[in-house]
């Protein structure tokens, strides 16, 4: 419940005397009766004819506006009216004090909204200078209102009735305003309070809807909301005196949306800092095209300035990026819907995120329907995370499986695209298809000396397609090129079974101030008192087997691949025995012979296939074994030799 304002006066004669039994008559300031109360709760009305009393005094209650008082007494007073006295709050929060009466749907408001910054900044211009100014927030009532570029100042806040009671419309051909020279509904100034940086003005927007009407631009660039540039205030040398845009703040927007215009529709540049965008705002359907063509390349979102924090929003629907942020610093996205480009306008210019030289980024609980850029060049080495994200492309995306509509290059044909960073940090997140059913080719793609570790679920098989959501049959569904390297960890959910890429390293490194380090293979642990070094790759040997031989004299046995121990099980000795050694042996594996009851001659061959394959055996192929001895050979597969054992 809205509590009333009480209005309170006194009839006076000459001599100062208060008048009986005046009548004082209420009107609103258009001229309508007004609707009086009796009480501030606002529960019973009261007629807007007045009588003062014993005392001249007389009051009513009545909801907040600017009223018309006509008093008068037969024979004692002429009747006088009283014009602009306002009810609640004071001219500086009454919007019908300036002209702007709600529900007054298309009236152009454009002075009075103007009119009502200056009268808060106790100013005449929009050339007000930075210092510690007035300062206030205006409240529009509900209604659809038209609006031209409006100047305006970061100490003043702007509130609506709620979204979709409060629509401020741009007007036709809007005006170029402001240091910028740029058509803007919202063109909010760079003024800094102080030189103190934690002082810095950040205005709220809550409530409203902010309309383009970019049709009616003739193709000319209007911004929903734009912040200038720091270094535009006049007094930028005094406060920022080194450079230092601290002390200029973006603005904090709450349950906003910025809808439909023909440039971009939030445009935080630099030097503004600490944009923070939460509460169900959104920013779609930006730029023009003319059929396939783009007219003017505008984006959801643009921000230039240090420390933007995005949560609970959405961008997208534009002919440039969704979301686009450059060469800012501390990008947070947390809980968005940034969807895709439309599909006529589609390019390495209209992706759902791009990041261009960001000095650190974490992406967490999104859900992106098209192409998130990463495209370093300066600050490559920044910290870049992604992680438990929902990707997907959106229906128009995709004109075929694995073909991109619009004129992005290969690399923009993935989930991910990461140009240049080298700190790129991408968790387990979700990929999927279209509605469609329409994919990707890639998961990800690194170019331009790009690196990073990518984790993703997925099945090593083409069935089923849902654990493959992208379209390249390649085993691993990166795309690398100029320099570009991605180490992976793959889970297949359908074979519990992990794969990974790169370098695997146990213990700390070098000088590490441990004990002992453990590394536990199958139900046995080895213990390292040091770094440990793995010059080759190291692996166990699948499918081991012992084979008894029931040898006989001038006989052959041939040894399987995977046959690591042959017992040559003769109960007495026999004079000769060949033994043919694996074909395609284990890298390192020992491979022993055993023999029950002696062997005088036992020969050591190749197979065919493996002398072909260039096969050798290094040193003497005769042995002499005697009962129950044995003798071991090692193959070397770097060299292709057989080597004596121990």
């Amino acid at each position: 419940m809205t509590m009333l304002a009480r209005f309170y006066d006194v009839v006076l004669d000459s001599r100062g005397n208060g008048i009986r039994n005046a009548t004082v008559t209420v009107t609103r300031h258009n001229g309508d009766d007004a609707v009086l109360y009796t009480s501030r709760v606002g529960t019973t009305t009261t007629s807007n004819v007045l009588t003062t009393d014993t005392k001249g005094q007389f009051s009513f209650y009545a909801p907040d506006g600017v009223y018309s008082l006509l008093i008068e007494k037969d024979g004692v007073i002429d009747p006088i009216t009283l014009d602009d006295v306002c009810v609640g709050g004071g001219k500086y929060l009454n919007p019908e004090w300036f002209g702007i009466f709600e529900g007054a749907d298309g009236t152009d408001i454009t002075a009075g909204l103007q009119d009502w910054v200056y009268e808060i900044l106790e100013h005449t211009t929009g050339t007000v200078a930075s210092g510690v100014l007035r300062s206030g927030q205006i409240v529009l009532p509900h209604g659809s209102f038209v609006a031209d570029s409006i100047l305006w100042h970061p100490s003043i806040s702007l509130a609506g009735s709620n979204r979709a009671g409060t629509v401020l419309t741009l007007k036709a051909n809007a005006t170029a305003i402001g240091p910028a020279n740029v058509r803007a509904l919202i063109y909010i100034l760079a003024r800094a309070r102080s030189s103190d940086g934690p002082s810095a003005w950040m205005p709220v927007l809550e409530d409203i809807i902010l309309a383009g009407n970019k049709a009616n631009q003739s193709n000319l660039e209007a911004y929903g909301i734009y912040c200038e540039n720091g270094n535009l205030d006049p007094d930028y040398a005094t406060y920022a005196p080194d450079g230092d845009s601290s002390g200029y703040s973006a603005f904090h927007g709450r349950n906003i949306e910025v809808d439909s215009f023909s440039g971009t529709g939030i445009n935080v540049r630099a030097d503004r800092q600490r944009l923070m965008l939460n509460g169900r705002w959104r920013t779609t359907s930006h730029g023009i095209l003319s059929g396939s063509t783009v007219v003017t390349v505008a984006e959801g979102l643009y921000v230039g300035g240090n420390d933007p924090v995005l949560t609970d929003g959405g961008a997208g629907a534009c002919t440039g990026h969704a979301i686009n942020g450059g060469a800012c610093s501390g990008l947070i996205v947390h809980g968005c819907n940034i969807f895709a480009a439309k599909a006529a306008a589609r390019s390495n210019n209209a992706l759902a995120l791009h990041a261009q030289n960001c000095n650190g980024i974490t992406l967490v609980g999104n859900v992106f329907n098209d192409t998130v850029s990463l495209n370093g060049t300066t600050f490559d080495v920044r910290s870049m995370s992604i992680m438990g994200n929902d990707f997907r492309p959106g229906k128009g995306i995709l004109t075929a499986d694995g073909v991109t509509a619009g004129s992005a290059d290969v690399t923009c044909n993935a989930f991910i695209r990461v140009r240049g960073y080298k700190n790129v940090v991408i968790g387990l997140n979700n990929y999927n298809s279209n509605s469609n059913g329409e994919r990707f080719e890639y998961l990800a793609t690194f170019t331009d000396d790009a690196a990073g570790y990518i984790e993703y679920a997925s099945a090593t098989s083409e069935s089923p397609d849902l654990l493959k959501p992208w379209h390249t049959t390649n085993a691993v569904p990166i795309y690398a090129a100029t320099g570009g390297t991605c180490t992976y960890k793959a889970i297949d959910p359908t074979t519990t079974s992990h794969r990974f890429s790169g370098t695997m390293a146990v213990g700390l490194g070098d000088a590490a101030a441990l004990e002992a380090y453990t590394l536990h293979v199958g139900d046995g642990d080895s213990k390292f008192n040091g770094p440990v070094l793995f010059n080759r790759p190291a692996r166990l040997i699948w499918a081991q087997t012992v084979a008894n031989i029931a040898a006989v004299d001038a006989g052959t046995t041939v040894v399987p691949d995977k046959q690591v121990e042959t017992i040559l099980n003769n109960t007495s000795v026999i004079a000769t025995h060949t033994l043919e050694l694996p074909t395609n042996p284990e890298d390192g594996a020992r491979y022993a012979v055993i023999s029950r009851g002696g062997v005088t001659g036992l020969t050591m061959t190749l197979s065919s296939a493996a002398t072909t394959a260039g096969h050798n055996i290094i040193g003497s192929a005769s042995r002499v074994l005697a009962a129950g001895g044995s003798f071991a050979m090692r193959f070397k597969e770097s060299s292709l030799e057989w080597w004596p054992s121990s």
